[in-house]
């Protein structure tokens, strides 16, 4: 599977702010998916660490599973679906299991060439920032 990064901006093109690629994704499947009982649990594989945002979305959805491949030190929810205590929320959502490092030297690879061609912009350095995190162990 290739993975490909569904616009490092997807609200600009949309006309709109608070739009994330995983946002849209989990928006996509809600309009085909509807009210449905699922026999299958929902996963979200995404290239960046969700942030609070999108993983209450996510929450909201019932994706039991997150996978991304690189961490988001400045804005990632790993860490609040790790603590998250079942029964806080208001209707009870549980947080996703979360995965991360899933093809981490690939989606850095795209972060890098995003970089290399973008405009010149606080989104190009926020994404050179990703592209040139450390290596982890392991």
């Amino acid at each position: 599977m290739k993975w490909e990064f569904a616009c490092l901006t997807p609200g600009r093109g949309r006309g709109r702010r608070l739009v994330h690629a995983g946002l849209l994704a989990m928006m996509e499947s809600d309009e085909r998916l509807g009210w449905a009982d699922h026999s299958e649990p929902l996963r979200l594989a995404v290239s960046l660490e969700p942030c609070v945002m999108c993983l209450g979305a996510a929450m909201a959805l019932g994706v039991r599973e997150v996978c991304f491949a690189v961490e988001s030190p400045a804005d990632g929810a790993a860490g609040v679906a790790a603590t998250w205590q079942r029964g806080l929320g208001r209707r009870g959502h549980q947080a996703p299991a979360v995965y991360g490092g899933i093809r981490r030297t690939e989606s850095r690879e795209q972060f890098r060439r995003y970089t290399a061609t973008a405009p010149d912009s606080p989104m190009r350095e926020w994404a050179r920032t990703i592209a040139d995190l450390p290596d982890l162990p392991g």
